[in-house]
């Protein structure tokens, strides 16, 4: 939402699952804070372990 684009584009389902696997995505505009950049990144972490919970966000003082 920050960029006004989705982090992954593709032509088809089969090229969006290997971006979404590589996990690289643009950064956001330099407007927004480091802060909310490390927390996106955090979000669209690829290891399902390694993402936050709400109870991790909710730590987070720019998000609350």
């Amino acid at each position: 939402m920050a960029a006004r684009h989705p982090p992954f584009k593709a032509a088809n389902h089969l090229s969006l699952a290997m971006k979404i696997k590589d996990g690289k995505f643009d950064r956001i505009p330099t407007r927004y804070s480091e802060e909310l950049w490390r927390v996106i990144v955090w979000m669209l972490n690829q290891s399902p372990a390694n993402r936050p919970d709400i109870v991790e966000l909710s730590n987070v003082q720019q998000i609350v």
